[in-house]
């Protein structure tokens, strides 16, 4: 099982991002497209100009329909030309798009109509109960497209026969079990917001997940 960060290093790179980001709505018409030696840019007027990183690359092939394998060919060898591709799709069917900032820049290009569920207020919700029910925190981790954390209630832990004897019939195995809940969010369009539930085994130490008895929530909601 990945381990990832600790919790304090977690809450704290969530708190830095937190005072980082920044939102933008604007219709892909006002958006100028910049190349320079080695990279495009957003460029939002007085909001700023904005490289945009990998995600956001992709989700921007997505929307103007321009082949990935284009794409990508034009990003290496030619931001130039990639600049003014997207610039072309973006002005022949303008549309209200929400770029997401980070750090100066562009991490996310997503439809007006996704909903933030942002790490700093989910992980304000979450961390407080893990802490007070002194969870044991197995993994947790920020990436750029995902921020998960599983933990395991220690104090629950329960020794349950797993129906099988050994050598004269009178000796049980038994199996070590305990609860599981298993958060997660994604602030950039991979996936929804969800909480898991599922049991630990010293038989699956990757835990096994319910398919029933979790919360999801999509990121999808009225236009911003």
């Amino acid at each position: 099982m990945k381990t990832g960060k600790t919790l304090q290093e977690l809450a704290a790179e969530i708190r830095r991002q937190a005072e980082s980001k920044k939102d933008f709505v604007a219709s892909t018409a006002s958006i100028k497209v910049e190349a320079t030696s080695d990279a495009v840019n957003l460029n939002l007027g007085d909001k700023g100009s904005f490289p945009v990183n990998q995600i956001a690359h992709d989700q921007i092939a997505d929307h103007t329909g321009i082949p990935k394998k284009y794409y990508d060919k034009c990003k290496a060898e030619s931001p130039e030309l990639l600049a003014n591709n997207i610039q072309t799709w973006f002005r022949k069917y303008p549309a209200p798009r929400l770029v997401r900032t980070l750090d100066k820049g562009a991490r996310a290009f997503l439809s007006d109509k996704f909903q933030p569920f942002d790490n700093y207020d989910f992980a304000g919700a979450a961390l407080p109960i893990l802490s007070d029910r002194k969870l044991d925190v197995v993994s947790c981790e920020l990436t750029e497209k995902k921020l998960y954390i599983k933990a395991i209630d220690e104090q629950l832990f329960n020794d349950v026969p797993v129906g099988f004897k050994m050598g004269d019939g009178s000796h049980r195995i038994f199996d070590t079990c305990a609860p599981v809940v298993a958060l997660g969010n994604s602030e950039v369009g991979f996936g929804r917001m969800f909480c898991d539930v599922g049991v630990y085994t010293s038989a699956c130490t990757n835990l096994a997940m319910f398919s029933k008895g979790g919360i999801k929530r999509t990121h999808v909601g009225a236009r911003q």
